[in-house]
């Protein structure tokens, strides 16, 4: 069974998905930018990790994977300057 949508993370700028439709040589591209990461997030990054740096390690946020308490970053990306935001957790 093959995945019909496949996305794109890339680092500090957007998260992608779409879905290409081969016919011979011609492809069919069907995309949506989930969120993008402006500028101004990149000052408020910025600070907390300064924060972060500063906590022990106890005290950071984890998600358990594969039984392994792993740390992540929260990332807010908002989707083309609409009010609403999108969270990614990495």
């Amino acid at each position: 069974l093959e995945s019909y949508w496949t996305y794109e993370v890339c680092h500090g700028r957007y998260v992608r998905q779409y879905h290409e439709e081969r016919e011979g040589k011609k492809v069919k591209l069907q995309e949506y930018y989930l969120g993008r990461l402006d500028n101004t997030q990149f000052g408020k990054l910025g600070k907390e990790l300064e924060y972060l740096d500063n906590r022990a390690v106890e005290d950071m946020p984890v998600k358990k994977i594969d039984g392994l308490n792993m740390p992540y970053l929260q990332l807010n990306m908002s989707d083309d300057g609409a009010s609403s935001t999108n969270l990614l957790k990495v």
